[in-house]
């Protein structure tokens, strides 16, 4: 079935829509076998193009009310995982491009196969692009230890040496001394000294494993193992006062609404000392910096309650995208749709904070409605158009942390330096076969045709599709035509 090409969706259309599905429903006309039977709602999206971006057009899969598509990003295709409503508010409003959608009848069976497949394609190839940054970063510590520069840290930048002592943290410290002994901190700050002191670049580490499937199980890095030493050195002496919250980094998203609110952060701040006391206590790898994180976001909470305002750590980061400056009308525009998003995010908290139990989702959902009102706000300040292509994840944070613990000689340095570099290149030679992108054989249409094709064996796929579209034949590889097609 296709729908009208969706240009501004109205709130109109919208309750027309539910009034349809309503009288679907009181006429008995759903089919019988009850809610589990329930058809999903899978679209094959187009959305045309526009001066300036995808001049061909591009091509998304909606499973009910998450999008996935793939983006070139610096010459790979990624596949992006969005919210529906974002995504049509991101390409339909902000950059005015129609939708087109043609509805897939999919079984229900199908469409949770084809919804975890996409899943687990999400989730490798985001391990696999942060194993390449690692490996890259390999490289880039070992080239600052030879120079005594600093190296990346996740965290650092939201905390900043206290300029006096500062009282310690004495809930956590509390907790830290009743579960593990007085002498705890002095200890790990200890061990963690000595252990960064000691560790080297182990050349002898034999090949990657370059398989696309499963989720790969690939071994810490030399910049991860460091990294997540010093993090946890850090989050050390933010317990002990030598470290405190860097407030200039928040962004402060107004008054407190209600008792309630302080009530439900109250809660949330009991569960993050709960899960930073089991990060110092239980410590896996990779861990340190989920550590300090959850210990920006401690802080952050805390001085909430402590202002009756709400902070938030910002999730967009770096300089955004080269956006052409608007025109009055699309400043208009923009205006409008800040307002919009304004009500909509007071809504969401205000349905979050009804909540009886705080959780970490509800609170990375106001992050993100925060991030995004703080980017239409630094837009409207820089006359520029709002950049939301940077898909909002957790806090990063990242800044830069000396490596003067690290004790390593010069040769044993260069002879690491060609290991790590042939490593990365070995690894983004095949990273770059899978996910390179080509304007015809690797672009949007053939690799989330691809993604779809690797969610059913041959004969599944024309069954539960009605059919086979091979994008390489009748120049089914452009967007308009594979739509054409679906």
């Amino acid at each position: 079935m296709r729908l009208d090409p969706l240009r501004k969706v109205t709130k109109t259309e919208v309750l027309s829509l539910f009034s349809e599905v309503a009288l679907v429903l009181i006429l008995g006309l759903w089919p019988p076998q009850g809610a589990a039977f329930k058809a999903p709602r899978v679209d094959i999206l187009y959305i045309d193009a526009n001066v300036g971006s995808s001049s061909g057009g591009h091509v998304a899969l909606r499973l009910e009310d998450e999008v996935y598509h793939f983006q070139n990003e610096q010459g790979t295709t990624r596949l992006t995982r969005d919210d529906w409503s974002r995504f049509r508010w991101v390409y339909n409003d902000i950059e005015n491009r129609n939708i087109e959608t043609a509805q897939l009848q999919l079984r229900p069976s199908d469409a949770d196969r084809l919804r975890q497949h996409l899943g687990l394609f999400f989730i490798t190839q985001q391990r696999q692009t942060d194993y390449l940054k690692a490996l890259e970063e390999d490289i880039s510590l070992l080239e600052a230890l030879e120079t005594g520069d600093q190296m990346p840290l996740t965290g650092r930048a939201f905390f900043e040496p206290a300029k006096t002592l500062k009282k310690p943290l004495e809930s956590l410290r509390q907790m830290l001394i009743e579960q593990a002994g007085p002498d705890f901190l002095t200890q790990e700050r200890a061990r963690l000294l000595k252990t960064l002191q000691n560790l080297h670049y182990d050349e002898r580490l034999e090949g990657l494993s370059l398989k696309e499937q499963p989720y790969p199980d690939y071994p810490p890095t030399f910049s991860e193992k460091v990294g997540d030493l010093l993090t946890r050195q850090l989050a050390l002496k933010v317990i002990d006062g030598e470290e405190r919250l860097r407030q200039s980094t928040l962004i402060e998203a107004g008054p407190l609404p209600s008792s309630r609110t302080r009530q439900w952060l109250q809660g949330y701040l009991g569960k993050l000392e709960e899960s930073i006391i089991r990060g110092l206590l239980s410590p896996y790898p990779g861990g340190g910096g989920p550590l300090l994180i959850a210990l920006a976001r401690h802080q952050s909470v805390a001085l909430s309650l402590a202002r009756n305002r709400l902070f938030f750590l910002p999730l967009f980061e770096g300089e955004p995208r080269h956006l052409e400056a608007n025109d009055q009308e699309q400043q208009r525009l923009e205006a409008l749709f800040l307002n919009q998003l304004t009500q909509e995010v007071t809504a969401s908290r205000e349905k979050i904070f009804s909540h009886q139990k705080p959780n970490e989702w509800d609170y990375h959902r106001m992050e993100i409605g925060a991030s995004e009102i703080n980017e239409m706000h630094s837009a409207q300040r820089a006359q520029r158009a709002a950049d939301f292509k940077r898909t909002p994840g957790p806090p990063r944070g990242e800044g830069r942390e000396n490596l003067h613990d690290l004790l390593m000689t010069g040769p044993v340095l260069k002879g690491a330096l060609i290991t790590a570099k042939a490593r990365r290149h070995r690894f983004w030679e095949w990273f770059d076969a899978q996910y390179g992108y080509q304007l015809i054989t690797h672009n949007c249409v053939t690799e989330l045709n691809r993604a779809i094709q690797g969610s059913f064996k041959d004969a599944n796929e024309r069954l539960a599709f009605g059919g086979h579209i091979d994008p390489l034949l009748s120049q089914s590889f452009v967007p308009y035509r594979y739509f054409e097609l679906s």
